[in-house]
């Protein structure tokens, strides 16, 4: 994994005030994964980026995702239920 992504996952996990632990319980990952994308020593699948996106309040890691934001009306979504709550 890019150092400035898993950077990235670091900082957003601090932010929003998340342990490996929890991140883990929300993803039904191994420690020792989310530990790995952290030291950049594995690379998250499309889905388990998604799913950490979703985790941290974001829609997706880039600028320019505002399809996937805002409907054709440039309003938002209706957004689903977390799927990764306890």
């Amino acid at each position: 994994m890019d150092k400035n992504m898993a950077d990235r996952l670091i900082e957003l996990r601090e932010k929003n005030h998340l342990s490996q632990s929890a991140v883990t319980n929300r993803l039904g990952v191994t420690p020792a994964l989310i530990s790995a994308y952290e030291k950049t020593e594995r690379n998250p699948s499309l889905e388990r980026l998604i799913a950490l996106a979703d985790i941290h309040g974001l829609y997706s890691w880039t600028n320019h995702d505002r399809f996937l934001r805002y409907d054709h009306r440039g309003k938002r979504p209706h957004r689903c239920a977390d799927p990764y709550s306890a």
